[in-house]
């Protein structure tokens, strides 16, 4: 603004305040038509200076006003009660000298006048011998003719605010430290839980594989167990068909006992006659005159040697032969009777010695007895075995059936795991994509609070 700007500026602030002054003027008792000039002056001056001496007074807010020089010319009660410094203690003393803000040369109203400048800081001021900060603005005092002659300065209690701004900073470092532990903390759990999953997801893979190979080792057991079951089945069937055999075997052997025992029965029977042949013998020289007869008797008995023989099938044949002499000696007696006593004697030394073959022949068939009681018996111990072994294999295939059954399971068991496995693996595989989604989203909230620091 040039100084003609500046006139005519000045010239209409003059003329609105020489509108409140004639208000206050017509309003009052003040008697104008009898006032001198200087009267008329020294009432307007009165009026000004009351009028800013009851700004100063009335404003809520810190007052004070210096001169160009810095000396105190106002101080409200408001200032004064802020700074614990009564009006007698300040008015007329240097305004520095009086608050002496921290860091500051001078007052705002010092650099006002210094500067001819209205000023308002953004920064606040610190009373060292207070608690009290203000935010301060001011207006530079200018004569008519512009001269700075002082300043106007107004100090805004700011320290509740100021207050409440540094916990609320200290509010933010705190909770910048707690959330940056804690994002620490946070990153280093994403960190361990990426790791985790990583860790499992890897077990997850290799315990899949496991799986997979037991699942066929099972698999294939279990047709070996079925294979073993089959060939236990085809044993127990041979068992089954050893024990029947054995048992027709017994069978056999027990009815060849009793043929050896009717055949023992019949030697028994012709030992015996062939001992009363032999005493019959024995007394032919007795009987020689009644060789008809005996020849008869003889005839008898070469019949009956012939049907003993007969029914004695193993000795059958010497003793046919006996039997034959026997007969062919008792036609011949009747035509050489003088040869009677010679047969005779034969037939007795015949007879003695078929006695003796069938006392062999019926020791050997009591040791024939004897050894086919034993297979009797042998056959009655191997069917015993082969029962028993039979029903071992009877119970080793039902035993190898229920373990391929439950092999069976064991494997539809294990192919549910590999599958859960399998489910288990793209869950950790998404939830390893949740972790690096919450990692990023970590950095970016600590990008965030370092931008808020």
């Amino acid at each position: 603004m040039d100084s003609a700007d500046g006139g005519e500026q000045r010239g209409a602030d003059a003329e609105l305040s020489a509108e409140l002054w004639e208000a206050y003027r017509d309003g009052s008792d003040l008697s104008v038509s009898d006032a001198t000039d200087a009267e008329l002056a020294r009432h307007e001056r009165d009026f000004w200076k009351g009028l800013f001496d009851r700004l100063v007074s009335d404003l809520p807010e810190g007052v004070l006003v210096t001169t160009a020089e810095g000396k105190l010319t106002h101080w409200n009660e408001t200032l004064a009660e802020k700074l614990r410094i009564p009006q007698a203690d300040a008015l007329g003393e240097n305004a520095y000298d009086v608050i002496g803000t921290e860091n500051k040369a001078e007052t705002l109203a010092e650099t006002i006048a210094r500067t001819n400048s209205v000023i308002k800081e953004d920064e606040v001021r610190e009373v060292p011998s207070t608690e009290v900060v203000f935010q301060n603005y001011g207006v530079p005092l200018r004569a008519p003719g512009g001269t700075v002659v002082g300043a106007f300065e107004i100090a805004s209690d700011v320290s509740k605010h100021v207050e409440r701004q540094r916990e609320l900073e200290s509010l933010q470092e705190r909770v910048s430290g707690s959330v940056q532990d804690q994002l620490a903390e946070l990153s280093a759990s994403v960190d361990e839980l990426s790791s985790f999953t990583d860790d499992i997801e890897s077990f997850a893979t290799d315990e899949t594989a496991k799986m997979d190979q037991i699942s066929s080792e099972v698999t294939q057991q279990s047709a070996t167990v079925e294979e073993i079951a089959a060939t236990a089945d085809q044993v127990s069937q041979a068992g089954d068909e050893a024990r029947e055999h054995a048992d027709a075997g017994e069978e056999a052997a027990e009815e060849a006992i009793g043929r050896l025992e009717d055949v023992q029965v019949l030697a028994d029977t012709v030992t015996a006659t062939m001992e009363d042949l032999t005493t019959q013998a024995d007394e032919m020289d007795e009987i020689v005159d009644i060789i008809q007869s005996i020849a008869d008797q003889t005839n008898m008995l070469a019949l009956n040697a012939s049907i003993e023989a007969a029914r004695a099938e193993e000795v059958g044949d010497s003793f046919g032969v006996v039997a034959d002499e026997i007969k062919s000696l008792a036609e011949e007696s009747h035509e050489q009777s003088e040869e009677i006593e010679s047969m005779v004697s034969q037939i007795a030394e015949t007879s003695e010695r078929t006695a003796a073959e069938l006392g062999e022949t019926a020791a050997e068939i009591d040791e024939a007895i004897e050894a086919v009681s034993e297979t009797v018996e042998s056959f009655h111990q191997v069917r015993e075995s082969i029962a028993e072994t039979a029903d071992g294999a009877r119970e080793v295939a039902e035993a190898t059936d229920d373990h391929a059954a439950s092999s069976e399971e064991v494997a539809a068991m294990i192919d549910e795991t590999v599958t859960n496995l399998e489910d288990l693996k793209e869950q950790i595989s998404d939830l390893n994509e949740v972790a690096t989604d919450q990692y990023e989203q970590v950095a970016e909230i600590e990008r965030t609070v370092d931008d808020l620091v």
